[in-house]
């Protein structure tokens, strides 16, 4: 009787520990699943996280004259794993690097969507500049983990040494409202030297 009793009295805490393994295990994966249902949500109506999106500028400068020079503006996006984004506007803003003054605005074209007419089904017909705008969705939207580049022109003078201040402004959609999102950089575009002062300058090297 003695025997029984201990046999069953050591099953009866095995069976006790198994129930509060169980239960311990149970409340963990609730609160695991809580708190991933907690991030999720945030995720989706959220509106303090950020929109990962590499920007890089780079300018190019050509000599017209003495007086004048050529400005290229190249601006490079590069979208993060996270969502997709609509590409609202770019601005660009050329300032005097000395004074800080204003000296003109750069226009980036190309940002709403548009689309090809076609002869058929597989094959682009002759004249496809002729493009028409899609009203349904008129911007232009960067798939995740996508690359792509906007360029700009302006003259500027020969002189003078520039800042150029670039803007790119995404919309985001969410599950219950648009997010925006404002990306900025610079670069510095120095004046170029002319064919005369480099002959003299490397006359004056020669000679000594």
């Amino acid at each position: 009787m003695k025997v029984q009793f201990f046999l069953n009295s050591d099953k009866a805490t095995q069976e006790h520990q198994h129930v509060r393994v169980s239960f311990v295990k149970d409340c963990i994966e609730i609160i695991a699943f809580i708190c991933a249902g907690i991030y999720f949500l945030y995720q989706l109506v959220g509106n303090v996280d950020i929109t990962n999106m590499d920007l890089e500028v780079k300018a190019q400068r050509l000599e017209i004259n003495q007086d004048d020079d050529h400005l290229a503006v190249e601006v490079k996006l590069k979208k993060g794993d996270i969502a997709s984004v609509y590409l609202h506007d770019i601005k660009g803003f050329i300032y005097d690097a000395q004074s800080n003054k204003f000296v003109d605005t750069l226009l980036f074209h190309g940002l709403s969507r548009v689309t090809i007419p076609m002869k058929d089904s597989t094959k682009i017909e002759e004249g496809y500049t002729t493009f028409a705008k899609v009203d349904s969705t008129p911007k232009y939207r960067i798939a995740s983990n996508e690359s792509t580049q906007f360029s700009a022109y302006q003259e500027i003078s020969h002189k003078g040494a520039y800042r150029v201040d670039i803007i790119v402004i995404t919309e985001r959609m969410k599950l219950l409202h648009n997010v925006q999102s404002q990306y900025r950089a610079s670069t510095i575009t120095l004046p170029i030297q002319s064919k005369k002062i480099k002959t003299t300058v490397q006359d004056s090297l020669n000679s000594n």
